[in-house]
């Protein structure tokens, strides 16, 4: 096979082309070749093998998404974030605060105040945390000042949180870091088609399906 591939990509003197088509006659066999600039792979003419030659185009593409996503889900920018929050304050005191926290930190406060007067359970259904982990999120918030623990007058059992006006500040800042991606992402986006996007959605959406699975 490795023999078979080097002659079509050489193009050696076995490999006659015309235009884009190529053939050759191999251990007796007489195969065609359709060669695809644009996607660079070859697949067969021939009715009994056609298309063998683009699984090598379908593995090469799977092998990059593969790294792709490793890339997307290996990147850390915490400090991206961090340099943009301290940036943007004016507060000495702000900015020691934003050296001890964590991007984990950082959604877990945001998930609080926009849904303010809530217990950590339903917090939780808005992140991708266990309970045990937004739980010791929360605890250092609390320590931090950045959050509070209350109980309601006719419910002593439950515990519910909503931000100080520190944190408040700290979420502005977040959220408008956010807006400021979204946006470089919504004008990236604009080169592609809507059924390219869709396609992409759709693919992504597929993987974390089989992943749950």
């Amino acid at each position: 096979v490795r023999t078979l591939v080097w002659l079509i990509m050489t193009g050696g003197n076995t490999v006659g082309m015309i235009k884009n088509n190529y053939s050759f006659h191999f251990c007796g066999i007489s195969l065609s070749f359709l060669y695809s600039k644009e996607y660079n792979y070859y697949c067969t003419l021939d009715n009994k093998s056609q298309y063998i030659f683009q699984g090598i185009y379908f593995m090469n593409n799977f092998k990059k998404i593969s790294h792709e996503l490793r890339r997307y889900r290996n990147y850390d920018n915490t400090e991206k974030v961090r340099n943009y929050l301290l940036e943007h304050t004016v507060s000495d005191g702000l900015a020691e605060l934003l050296n001890s926290l964590s991007i984990s930190d950082l959604d877990v406060l945001s998930t609080v105040i926009r849904h303010h007067d809530s217990r950590i359970s339903e917090i939780v259904k808005h992140l991708s945390f266990t309970q045990g982990a937004v739980s010791k999120i929360v605890n250092k918030l609390f320590r931090l000042q950045l959050i509070e623990k209350y109980h309601l007058a006719d419910n002593k059992k439950d515990t519910y949180l909503k931000g100080t006006e520190t944190g408040e500040k700290i979420h502005l800042l977040h959220a408008e870091y956010h807006r400021e991606m979204d946006q470089r992402l919504l004008n990236f986006s604009k080169g592609f088609s809507a059924n390219e996007l869709s396609l992409i959605g759709n693919f992504l959406a597929s993987i974390n399906d089989l992943r749950e699975e």
